[in-house]
Order: structure tokens, then sequence, then C-alpha cells
């Protein structure tokens, strides 16, 4: 899993990467700073030793903008395709199975 400050910051670049390029409600389509969703994907990348599967990135996804959003806007379901995303993304880091 991440192992140094630098495997951190790689980690946190990507999440925010496809979070932006996600972009819930249009954020950042309208306007909204690059840094929007900051917390959200420090959330996620602290739980990142929790993802074993795509479900597991859409899991944590979901119930990581529910807590910071709308828990109605945010069921698993909704959260498939960018936690399918980022689950690749790990695995190529090669720090998820």
């Amino acid at each position: 899993m991440l192992k140094t400050k630098a495997d951190y910051k790689r980690a946190f670049a990507i999440v925010t990467g496809l979070l932006n390029e996600w972009d819930p409600y249009s954020l950042i389509a309208s306007g909204a700073p690059p840094d929007e969703f900051d917390a959200e994907a420090g959330a996620i990348v602290r739980r990142l030793s929790e993802i074993g599967s795509p479900q597991d990135a859409s899991r944590i996804i979901s119930e990581v903008f529910s807590h910071w959003m709308s828990a109605d806007d945010f069921p698993i379901v909704s959260c498939i395709d960018v936690g399918q995303d980022l689950y690749l993304a790990l695995r190529k880091e090669e720090w998820v199975p």
C-alpha cells in the first residue's frame, strides 16, 4: 500500500483527478476550483487499504460522498463507474490486488 509521502501524494493526485473528472453536481464544470473535492479525496485515500475490488472502491466513494454531501445522492450504484476507475488506477500503481 502507500509506504512513502510520495506514494500518498501520488494517490491523492490520482483520486483528486478521478473525482474532478466524475464531478458530481457539475461543480468543477461550473467553475469551482480544482481543489473542490480535496476533503473527499483525502478521506478516500485514508481508506485505500480497504479496497480489494471495484465494489469496495464504489462503496467507499459512496460512503465518503454521502457523509460530505447528501446520502440520497450517492448510493453505491451511482458510484460504480468512478469506483471501477479508481480500482483500476490503484491496481496500475500496484497498491491493490
